[in-house]
């Protein structure tokens, strides 16, 4: 699991002897866990009948209960195949031109399919494009010039190492995609005070992972945020 698999587990620590996240890879890697919780172990190998665990480096401990925390995957059964949303390929949606627009049916616009993203400020800047494209203000390419495009963004993924279920994978990359976003759309672009903000509150998860919910910030202007006091 990822940073929901490390909520999860922080919970569970008031409960359990001994708390374990095993996983590939992560956005974060905790400076701070509670004593009785491990974040650092490998894949599961096998679950053995005795309730031994073997891990891919073949270390072997016992465990009482598994929870899997394996993300999701991307269904619409409210949308007719006539609309031509591929999924045969795991955790991607295709074809998608921005991680937005449908390819073959541009009026069709699905929000919210990135990941490893500050959700609510990346609804609302596609929002916005997605407002842009209906009133006029932004020219769609043609279709054949968005399906390159999203295959040229795939691509991008592959070349740094990401296996294909992270097509819609950002990250860091999610900044740039935004204002992408909002230059298309000709709106103001994100102050950049959001991206420092973010990095910060990743930074302050990983160091202080049991309080870092307890942070109150305020925005001073653009560029500036500081802690919000009573």
């Amino acid at each position: 699991g990822g940073p929901s698999a490390v909520d999860i587990a922080i919970e569970l620590t008031a409960e359990a002897t001994q708390v374990a996240v095993a996983r590939t890879s992560c956005i974060i890697r905790l400076d701070a866990c509670p004593p009785n919780m491990d974040d650092s172990k490998p894949l599961v190998k096998e679950l053995r009948g005795d309730g031994n665990v073997v891990f891919i480096d073949d270390s072997i401990e016992p465990f009482d209960i598994i929870i899997y925390c394996t993300g999701y995957h991307y269904q619409f059964p409210f949308l007719d195949d006539s609309c031509e949303i591929d999924l045969t390929v795991l955790k991607c949606v295709s074809p998608l031109y921005k991680h937005l627009v449908h390819c073959k049916h541009p009026s069709l616009f699905l929000m919210g399919i990135p990941f490893t993203v500050v959700p609510f400020v990346l609804f609302d800047v596609q929002s916005q494009f997605i407002r842009a494209v209906l009133n006029g203000v932004t020219q769609l390419p043609t279709t054949e010039e968005m399906l390159q495009d999203e295959q040229e963004d795939l691509e991008q993924r592959l070349a740094i190492g990401w296996p294909i279920r992270y097509k819609h994978k950002f990250g860091s990359f999610q900044w740039p995609y935004m204002r992408e976003l909002a230059a298309m759309a000709k709106t103001q672009p994100l102050p950049p005070v959001l991206e420092r903000l973010s990095e910060h509150c990743i930074k302050v998860l990983i160091s202080s992972p049991l309080t870092y919910r307890d942070a109150d910030y305020e925005l001073v202007d653009e560029h500036t945020w500081r802690y919000k006091t009573s």
